[in-house]
């Protein structure tokens, strides 16, 4: 299962506008790990430095 979502957010003067998705593995009908993948991960690693 995946959910494609937008992660916007401010933080010290920075902001974040970034599309992402998540990737979902369910085991018996419940969610067992979630892998998040970004857009763009150098503006991700740039807002969270």
């Amino acid at each position: 299962m995946v959910g494609i979502q937008r992660s916007t957010a401010d933080r010290d003067g920075k902001h974040l506008d970034v599309a992402d998705c998540i990737v979902f593995e369910l085991k018996d009908g419940r969610v067992t790990d979630g892998r998040e993948h970004f857009e763009d991960l150098y503006a991700w690693d740039e807002f969270w430095s």
